[in-house]
């Protein structure tokens, strides 16, 4: 009895680990804009570690056996870091993401100084070349109508 109970409490720290670390994502997230199919891959990727580890550690403990009491821990764990320790993690984190933020800016300000020129390039050279294609078409689209009419 006494090993289930300790079993139940790793449980417990498992789901609040697990939680502490999906929810570091989700900061990450937050800050850096991300695509729907990489957010995807993301998920799957962390909860696919995630359960490995889980299972690994159960494997340790308790020879692999996944009991509902544990199950029952670990989604309480994960509940409880929802509940009552996600929001202190962010007010404890915040200044530090605060920081990274402003460091990337410093970083990234001057490269996008130097970048944002060949970028107006590119688009006005994207931009003549697509009229130059159209124009092209037309002309051979006239050409092709003159050629016929010639032939009537």
């Amino acid at each position: 009895m006494n090993e289930q109970i300790f079993l139940f409490f790793v449980s417990i720290a498992i789901g609040i680990g697990g939680g502490l670390l999906y929810g570091l994502i989700c900061i990450f997230r937050k800050y850096i804009a991300h695509n729907i199919l990489v957010i995807y891959l993301e998920d799957i990727f962390f909860w696919s570690i995630y359960s490995i580890t889980t299972f690994l550690i159960m494997l340790c403990l308790n020879y692999g056996e996944i009991r509902p009491y544990i199950l029952m821990g670990i989604f309480s764990g994960l509940i409880l870091y929802g509940l009552f320790i996600h929001k202190y993690i962010i007010k404890i984190l915040s200044p530090f993401i605060y920081i990274l933020r402003l460091i990337s800016e410093i970083i990234l300000t001057p490269v996008m100084i130097v970048v944002y020129p060949f970028k107006k390039i590119g688009y006005f050279i994207k931009k003549h070349l697509k009229n130059s294609v159209i124009c092209e078409k037309i002309k051979k689209n006239l050409i092709h109508r003159l050629r016929a009419l010639k032939k009537r």
